[in-house]
């Protein structure tokens, strides 16, 4: 993407920054947890089969990123978004 713009990784990193008020990799996750909880609350596909198509590369990475955003593992939000929904 840098290069494309004609700016080196570090440029596109601080202006990606000081835009978004967060870094990249931040900003990806984000996106990426955003899906992967509308999967969870809307299908019953597999946590692992939800994890890979979100974008991460490993199941233990999602349950690791996922825990820091929720404090909840990805199963104990599907449990809870169920019983949300049956209450």
């Amino acid at each position: 993407m840098a290069k494309d713009l004609g700016v080196s990784k570090y440029v596109l990193s601080r202006l990606f920054s000081k835009t978004f008020h967060r870094n990249f990799n931040q900003y990806l996750n984000d996106a990426r947890l955003n899906y992967a909880c509308h999967r969870l609350e809307n299908t019953s596909d597999s946590i692992t089969n939800i994890c890979l198509d979100s974008g991460f590369e490993s199941q233990r990475t999602f349950n690791r990123v996922f825990k820091e955003r929720y404090k909840i593992s990805p199963s104990d939000y599907r449990s809870i978004c169920v019983k949300e929904i049956l209450s």
